[in-house]
Parts: C-alpha cells; structure tokens; sequence
C-alpha cells in the first residue's frame, strides 16, 4: 500500500449526527510520518462526554465507500470509547497490518470520525470483564457493526470467555405483536396475542453468558455440563438459580436448591452486591440485569412473527425442526431414541453446546431457542396481556421465575420465541441459564 500518498491529503471527516444535542467532530486530520508506516488521526470534539468510532473510506467509481471493518482493527488511542477531558484528541492506525497490499491514489482517501451521545450509542458494546479497577473506560468498547469488531465475533475466544458482547436492539417506540396465535405446542393461556410498545432501545448479550464469564464474576462454577477445567469454557452456564444470579452469593451451596431469606433484592431494586449481578455492576460500572420477559421476546424475534424463528426461518414441527437455530432434544441436543439426557461428562457435542454453534438471529444474537432457558426478571403468572411489556414483580410467595427460550431437552415446539416456562426461583437445573440485558446511556 501506498501509505503517503493516500494519507497526504486525508482530512476530510464526516460526523453522524443523531439528535441535535449530540457532540459534534471537526477539525480531523491524517497524517504518516515518514520514518513509520502508523497512521495518526486527530481530530476536535466538542459536546464531550461522547463515544468516538472511526470508519475509512476511499472514493470509488460511486462515490465514498467503506474500506470495511475488518480492515480498521488494530486501531488505538481516543477511538472505539467513551472520551472526554481534551479538546483535541488522537489515535494511531495500522493499515500496514489492516489493509496491505494495496494502492491508493493521491486524494482517495478519508477518515469518517464519528460522535455518538452517551444515549444514542453504537450498535456493538464489548466489555472486557477480567478483574480490575471499576468505571474503567477502557474496559468498554464501541463498535458501529460486528465487522469492525477485532478479531472477528467467533474468531476472537475473548467474546465468549473474558469479554460481553451487547447488541443493542432496536425497540424505542416499536408496537409488536408479543405471545402467539396458532403455533404448533402453544400454550394458549400463557402465551395470549397482545400488542407491547417498549419504550427505549437497550442492549442485549450476543450469546448466553459462558462457564468461564461467571466463573470470572463469580469466583465459582458449578455447571452440570463441566469437565475438565478450560474445556467448557464457552459452554453456557447453567445449574444456577434466580437468586443466585440477582439475590445472593451461591458459591458455598453445592446442593440444587439455593434459598435466600432476604427478598429486598428483586426488580425493581438493584441486585445484591454478593450477587453474580451485582459482581458484575461492581466490576464494569455498567447497570447490567436480566431482561424483562417482553425484552427477550422481542430480541429473540428481532423483527419476525409468528411461526418464524429469529433469524426468518419458519418454524415447522413439533419435535424436530432443521430450520430451527438452536440445539433441542431433536436438534443435536441428546443422541438417545429414549430422551434420555446425556452423561455430564459429555463433551459439546451433546447436553449443551458452545454458544455461537447455531445461526445468528436477524440482530445478530445467538442460541435465543435452545442450548438452556434463559432467566428473566418477571415472576411467573399465567396471563400477562394487560401487562404491556412491564415487569412482573411478586406479590405474595411466589417463587416462580420466567424462563424463555427452552434448553437442549426440550422439543422444538417448546423453544418458540413466544414459549414461557417457570423456574423456581431457588432451583438449580442443568437446562437453566441466562442472558444479560443493559440499558441504553447507564
């Protein structure tokens, strides 16, 4: 590539501009210095806090394109972040490593520096979880789309064993159609047709939370589907409970039950400090929880309806269904004729499977229908349809917890995006595990 002539007339920014309030990008430059084949981009913010993303685009036939962002990764500096504190920031690029071997000509290049508010912020947020001092910015990553995430989604094992990839979902204001109609295995009480509207956009984890992200929260794992210690790494985990995940610390519990005499804990209170959830906010700074039961149908449908999987497929039988994106019991999930479930040393070829084994969703997440029930924050009742999306909370004794997607067990009908199953909220099951939800700008 030939870096001087392409940088030598760089300079040209373009600013996304969302609302009117949102920071604003001036005065970028790009510059190589003679001695180095590193690009630095420098540019102006005004309007900080914000979080800075960096696109390169060369000007083409049609017009300014993309250069792609798997060629703009190994990029440092004040970009991919929340920033603040300067009037001029900076950052260095190496599209020596990104992008060799190629030319381009004087003036056919340009660096796209763009603001984002704090609540309109980019589609990719990657939180690195490994111990350390909290509200460390440089723990919290941005990315516009997955491509520009370094070292690929199912490359890089950081996404699935050090780090949380959230997508953020794009519900504000959105009316939809939640529950069923006519789907084969519905359960017409639980799952009554009804119209939600949320109302903001959040973020959602891209896979099921792994064997080894609680085991860096929490210090324990007691999975079902454990073997030798590294080896399940990226399997979900599972055998947890309700209160362990949002109420208490359940590390010195081995049994499958996990009682916690101290309720003060559920929504809407934040989660226990001794907590997985409460680790989690404690280490990263950010307001993680579970979703609502209407946030993970929503996320899981992303964009479909009824008789649809996530990712557009149709959904078309009872037990086995080859479309369906997720393990069940005819899909992979156990190899015995009888149902029998697998021997817990099994390795992920059977019981659960490495999250990220089956398609993506249409917004890019993963494993929504089988592989384990994903805890939500609702209590269990059976009609929710006067609810409009809002949080179930209990109101007496009940212990029951909503759980959707259904595991590795069950049949395909049982792993609709519209399925709702109930959990003790003390119990721990081998099917059972969860999905981290984070609301936008907090």
């Amino acid at each position: 590539m030939n870096l001087k002539n392409m940088m030598a007339v760089s300079g040209v920014m373009s600013a996304l501009v969302m609302f009117a309030a949102t920071p604003v990008v001036s005065d970028v430059d790009m510059t190589q210095a003679d001695n180095s084949r590193s690009v630095t981009i420098s540019y102006r913010l005004t309007g900080a806090p914000a979080v800075v993303t960096l696109d390169v685009e060369t000007n083409g036939p049609n017009g300014w394109v993309s250069i792609g962002g798997e060629h703009i990764q190994r990029v440092s500096g004040d970009v991919w972040k929340k920033v603040s504190g300067k009037e001029t920031y900076s950052m260095v690029w190496r599209p020596d490593l990104d992008w060799p071997d190629h030319v381009v000509p004087e003036g056919g290049a340009r660096a796209k520096v763009t603001a984002w508010a704090l609540d309109n912020t980019p589609k990719y947020m990657v939180v690195d979880i490994t111990e350390g001092a909290p509200v460390n910015p440089e723990k919290v990553r941005y990315y516009p789309e997955e491509e520009f995430l370094p070292g690929g989604l199912l490359k890089n094992p950081d996404y699935r064993t050090t780090s949380i990839v959230m997508r953020r979902i794009p519900a504000a204001g959105v009316e939809w159609t939640m529950g069923s109609v006519d789907e084969t295995g519905r359960q017409a009480a639980r799952e009554k047709s009804h119209k939600v509207k949320l109302d903001d956009d959040y973020y959602m984890g891209v896979f099921e939370i792994t064997q080894k992200q609680w085991l860096l929260v929490t210090g324990y794992n007691n999975s079902y589907y454990k073997r030798i210690s590294g080896l399940n790494d990226m399997r979900p985990v599972e055998f947890i409970s309700y209160n362990e995940v949002r109420l208490a610390d359940g590390k010195n519990e081995s049994s499958n039950q996990l009682f916690v005499n101290d309720s003060t804990a559920n929504y809407p209170a934040a989660p226990h400090p001794d907590s997985f959830l409460g680790k989690l906010r404690a280490r990263t700074g950010l307001a993680f929880d579970l979703p609502s039961e209407a946030q993970w149908e929503f996320a899981a449908r992303a964009g479909n309806g009824e008789w649809h999987w996530g990712n557009g497929s149709l959904y078309n039988g009872e037990y086995k269904c080859p479309n369906q994106p997720g393990r069940s019991q005819r899909n992979g999930g156990t190899i015995s004729p009888n149902w029998d479930e697998p021997a817990r040393d099994c390795d992920e070829t059977m019981g659960t499977a490495f999250v990220g084994t089956y398609a993506q969703n249409d917004w890019g997440l993963f494993d929504c229908h089988g592989n384990v029930n994903e805890l939500c924050l609702d209590f269990f009742k059976e009609d929710i349809t006067g609810d409009n999306g809002a949080v179930s909370i209990p109101s007496d004794v009940n212990l029951t917890i909503v759980c959707r997607g259904g595991g590795y067990s069950h049949r395909s009908k049982e792993c609709r995006s519209a399925q709702r199953h109930a959990s003790y909220s003390y119990g721990r099951y081998s099917t059972v595990g969860l999905r981290v939800f984070c609301p936008m700008g907090k």
